[in-house]
């Protein structure tokens, strides 16, 4: 079910089909107050830029913060506001844009934006959250088999592929899980444990075969039986779904079924629109007890693969190199090494603003990406000079050797939070290295240490 507001604020209900990941599917919102105050938001070069007006294009601006660093500009140039111009309002365009904030400030605070559109530039705007994946998730092999003698495991498959014995045959490891001898399961895509409060993000369900062989002695023999067992997984791949939207209350952003962020729909009818939205922070959310603390700042922050963007911000759409959260191809499946899992959906790493006709054509799209840097040298030197293959926004390194001196002789690292340059996926896209960091699972990592 859509709900979707027109420029009078009256809601409307339609049945729309569901959009790819889950059971994702746009919804509701309630607006909030559309306000502006004109000391409030940065233009491109990081100013206060002009209030909305008539001859204003459609453009995404940064609510400012007092005490927080933050600019937002159209790729490649710093100096360029984030913006569809009023004269491109005919010519269909498409722009990506980068938020920079220092990692400790959009960790601790998040941001809020600003969208607006002129009269007469679109009948409809969408709204799409930024999402990653926190944790892998996955399904269960479909079918099984496991041959017992005695209590101990003697042989066992899964999806075709023979598992590893633990010693004295109390489990069988096959690469998505493990299973007992007396036929259970433990998906590796299910990370609750008795204390812990890791998401379920299993899916699936396994035919197991288990035979089971009792040694006798009289007469001498082994006798055998074969037990068909279902085993169904309870987890779903939405509970391994980030969007800090997902954590807002309903009347700030709607969810779907699942209890995930939608997008939204804005009814303009040819009506100037200007609204501002927050974007949770992880402390924020914390705080409000709906998510572990967390030290990673993907879970608002999309922006990756600096080297592509300092190379050619033109080019970097393609040329760009996903992280696994954002782009994880597929599960473990049989083999355990991504080679032959089952599909995944990926996502972009943006928040998207799509301005629509009246036949749900696309006029113009902004992609917004938020850009996390972990030394204050590295974002002065961008803000100020716009140089991409002069800076590293993901620097590592020791205080005070390798970023500011201010924590000389304590050792603590440049890099506070885990940022997805940081769990950056194997060029080969397909077959992972299990000693990276691919996901942030930011329900139980601790900060980095270099």
């Amino acid at each position: 079910m859509l709900h979707f507001m027109n420029a009078t604020g009256r809601f409307r209900v339609l049945m729309i089909a569901l959009i790819a990941v889950g059971s994702l599917s746009l919804t509701a919102c309630k607006s909030e107050t559309n306000y502006f105050a004109t000391d409030s938001a940065s233009s491109g070069d990081g100013g206060s830029g002009d209030t909305p007006t008539a001859s204003t294009g459609f453009r995404i601006r940064l609510k400012a913060k007092t005490g927080v660093e933050g600019f937002l500009h159209k790729f490649g140039d710093i100096a360029a506001a984030c913006e569809v111009p009023l004269v491109d309002k005919d010519t269909p365009t498409a722009i990506n844009c980068m938020l920079n904030m220092m990692e400790y400030d959009l960790w601790f605070h998040g941001f809020t934006y600003e969208v607006n559109v002129p009269a007469g530039f679109c009948e409809y705007i969408e709204e799409t959250p930024y999402y990653s994946w926190d944790s892998l998730p996955g399904v269960a092999p479909a079918a099984a088999s496991i041959t017992t003698l005695d209590g101990a495991i003697t042989a066992c498959n899964a999806d075709g592929v023979a598992g590893t014995f633990a010693v004295g045959g109390t489990t069988c490891t096959v690469g998505e899980g493990t299973f007992t001898a007396a036929g259970g399961f433990k998906c590796d895509y299910d990370y609750t444990t008795p204390t812990g409060r890791g998401p379920n993000c299993c899916t699936g369900t396994t035919e197991l075969a288990l035979t089971t062989q009792t040694t006798v002695l009289d007469p001498p023999g082994v006798t055998s039986v074969t037990t068909a067992l279902t085993i169904n997984q309870q987890g779903k791949f939405a509970n391994c779904i980030e969007s800090p939207m997902t954590y807002l209350e309903e009347t700030e952003w709607p969810k779907n079924a699942d209890g995930i962020a939608t997008g939204i729909i804005i009814e303009l009818a040819g009506n100037q629109l200007t609204r501002t939205q927050k974007v949770l922070s992880p402390i924020a959310a914390f705080e409000l007890d709906k998510r572990d603390l967390g030290y990673s700042t993907s879970f608002l922050a999309g922006m990756h693969d600096w080297a592509a963007y300092a190379a050619d911000a033109s080019t970097w759409s393609t040329a760009r190199q996903r992280p696994r959260p954002l782009r994880p191809l597929r599960d473990k499946g049989p083999n355990g090494d991504w080679s032959t899992g089952s599909t995944i959906n990926g996502f972009d790493g943006s928040y998207v603003f799509s301005c629509l006709g009246p036949a749900g054509e696309l006029r113009h799209r902004i992609r917004l990406y938020a850009n996390e840097w972990n030394t204050v040298e590295d974002y002065q030197a961008f803000k100020t000079d716009g140089v991409a293959s002069a800076v590293d926004p993901s620097r590592g390194g020791l205080s005070g050797v390798d970023c500011s001196a201010v924590n000389t002789g304590i050792g603590s690292t440049c890099n506070s939070f885990w940022g997805l340059q940081d769990i950056i996926d194997d060029p080969d896209g397909a077959n992972g290295n299990a000693t990276l960091w691919f996901f942030p699972d930011d329900w139980r990592r601790a900060r980095p240490t270099q």
